[in-house]
């Protein structure tokens, strides 16, 4: 679950809450976010192998492509 940064609070029930900017502008009411949003939070919140793994089984599926992740900016 993703939450804007400056949001006061949500309740997720039993679901992690990221609290990050997205690297893919989204509209404020979506309800699924893009491969590249879900992919920036799984690099700062796996560990490195598992997050690797994520990675490798979205370019493995082509859910996205070497060079578009490459024009994402980063999350910081």
């Amino acid at each position: 679950m993703a939450a804007a940064p400056s949001a006061g609070g949500v309740r997720a029930g039993g679901a992690t809450v990221h609290w990050a900017r997205p690297v893919v502008p989204r509209h404020p009411d979506a309800l699924v976010d893009s491969v590249e949003n879900v992919l920036s939070l799984v690099a700062h919140c796996l560990p490195f192998e598992e997050a690797l793994t994520v990675w490798e089984s979205a370019l493995d599926k082509r859910l996205v492509t070497l060079p578009g992740l490459r024009g994402c900016p980063a999350n910081e």
